[in-house]
């Protein structure tokens, strides 16, 4: 029940750190198991901002939409 949000967590954790492919890493697992997270709020939030200009993140909003 908590695991998402605790990945949601790190992936944000690591992405305020620099380690923008780790963060990334860790949304593709998120968005692999049912979670409130979805294509729609990764776009919006801007928390995730950093991450927009690395292609991995691209990959993975257009697999997962």
């Amino acid at each position: 029940m908590w695991v998402p949000d605790l990945m949601e967590n790190l992936a944000l954790t690591y992405t305020m750190v620099g380690e923008h492919e780790k963060a990334i890493e860790q949304l593709a697992l998120q968005m692999s198991i049912p979670a409130e997270q979805s294509v729609p709020l990764l776009d919006l939030d801007s928390r995730w901002d950093p991450l927009r200009e690395y292609r991995e993140l691209q990959d993975l909003l257009e697999k997962c939409g």
